[in-house]
């Protein structure tokens, strides 16, 4: 899973609260369909940079909400 990649440090802690709490399992599932939307449109024939930003942008919201949401646990 492309979460628990980029969560590598916390994997533990991530694997539990997708086990735990269905909230943050959605926005883990979220992140993942993100990513392989990215990826893609990063490999397209015919590349949208356009669509490419917005995926990326949006990518990176869903990793902060993730991040904060860890440390609001901790």
């Amino acid at each position: 899973m492309k979460v628990l990649e980029r969560f590598a440090d916390c994997r533990a802690e991530v694997v539990h609260r997708m086990a735990v709490d269905l909230d943050f399992r959605s926005l883990c599932q979220d992140y993942e369909d993100c990513a392989r939307a990215l990826t893609r449109w990063s490999q397209a024939a015919e590349t949208s940079p356009d669509r490419v930003a917005e995926y990326a942008e949006i990518l990176s919201e869903l990793e902060q909400e993730i991040r904060d949401s860890l440390d609001a646990e901790s």
